[in-house]
């Protein structure tokens, strides 16, 4: 095969998220650019990370490193795998093994103690949205400060200091400071979390209308190029596959949303349903 296939072969590898794991022997930090590198203990399998000097930072204890650090603006998330169950009303258990998740900051230390279910960076790394099984959605800065309390929202991820909320079946938009910039009266707000855009749709009474960011948000650029909102994403309660081959969706028709927002993502929930 010729070098350049080859190559193509690797960068097509990085593109889909596969990262390769070397002998540290063979391996050279000159040409290292991420400021903290992934390790795994050989005894267990557990990660754990180092920095560029080869000091630990993080010592392996997790199960997963989600995320990539190359600026000390970065944030980590970092999960480990915990046992819990369900009681079936037919009797007896059914055990279940999830991740709990942290977030670090690049000098190792931790947002915050507590573990969370769902971990969203916003895309300034300057917030973090998080969740909680019992206790549900909230949003915590950098210095593990919670901005939007516990319980009050459903919270979409930050990007452009905005977020896309929902409570009691109504949608709006809320800024860094928890204040909502677009009051919680529509049936549905298109996500824009991580989509590169200036812009939303709002949809209530079906009337749907553009709503550009700068407007929720002072700071955004009132010019430049915006990407306009063509197609509808696929909507909420539409998406089946995740969950192909369970009753609760092969039979009793649920949708990929539904189980994982009223059952926890956890098919077999479904049969503790009065």
């Amino acid at each position: 095969m010729e070098e350049g296939q080859i190559l193509a072969n690797w960068a097509q590898h990085l593109e889909d998220g596969i990262r390769i794991i070397v002998n540290v022997k063979d391996y050279s930090p000159s040409h290292e650019k991420r400021l903290l590198i992934p390790f795994v203990n050989r005894f267990d399998n557990t990660m754990g990370l180092l920095n560029r000097n080869g000091e630990v930072v993080l010592k392996p204890l997790y199960n997963a490193i989600l995320d990539d650090c190359f600026s000390d603006d970065d944030i980590v998330r970092v999960g480990r795998l915990f046992p819990y169950g369900y009681p079936r009303k037919s009797g007896g258990v059914t055990s279940y093994v999830r991740y709990k998740y942290k977030a670090m900051k690049a000098n190792g230390e931790f947002i915050t103690d507590m573990e969370f279910d769902t971990i969203i960076k916003s895309t300034d790394n300057k917030f973090i949205t998080v969740q909680d099984r019992e206790k549900g959605y909230a949003v915590l800065d950098r210095k593990g400060t919670i901005v939007v309390p516990f319980g009050k929202y459903w919270i979409d991820g930050f990007d452009h200091g905005l977020a896309r909320v929902c409570q009691n079946e109504k949608w709006g938009v809320i800024n860094t400071k928890g204040e909502e910039v677009l009051p919680l009266v529509y049936d549905k707000i298109w996500s824009f979390y991580g989509k590169n855009r200036f812009s939303t749709k709002t949809i209530k009474d079906g009337v749907e209308k553009e709503v550009f960011l700068h407007d929720l948000n002072p700071d955004l650029p009132r010019h430049g190029k915006y990407r306009i909102l063509r197609e509808e994403p696929e909507p909420y309660g539409r998406h089946y596959g995740e969950f192909a081959g369970t009753y609760a969706q092969d039979v009793a028709g649920y949708s990929d949303d539904v189980i994982n927002d009223a059952f926890d993502g956890e098919p077999d929930a479904y049969w503790n349903i009065d």
